[in-house]
């Protein structure tokens, strides 16, 4: 979670230092790129946090064998070590497709 953290303030100082020591103010590529990466990077941290309420508050099932009480499987985490980077995949695509076309 540090890690996450820690790269999603690099890339709003960096975000914001090049806004700040450009001319325009426009909504520009670099804009678009920045803010597609900063929800790639703030969709892990929201995984992670619902993990971790999630292996908080659910309940253990109880079983009469000690060594049998077990917590209900959390598949999320799986899920999303796919879904994340296809999705952040799909957005290199589509904007560098986009940018070399113009």
């Amino acid at each position: 979670m540090g890690l996450l953290v820690t790269l999603f303030l690099i890339m709003v100082n960096t975000y914001t230092g090049n806004i700040n020591s450009s001319i325009s103010t426009e909504f520009g590529l670099m804009a678009i790129y920045m803010l597609g990466c900063e929800i790639t990077v703030s969709e892990a941290m929201a995984e992670y946090g619902f993990l971790l309420y999630r292996s908080k508050f659910t309940k253990t099932v109880v079983s009469p064998d000690p060594k049998m009480e077990t917590k209900p499987k959390i598949n999320l985490d799986k899920h999303c070590l796919v879904i994340i980077p296809v999705l952040f995949a799909i957005f290199n695509l589509c904007f560098w497709t986009f940018v070399t076309s113009l």
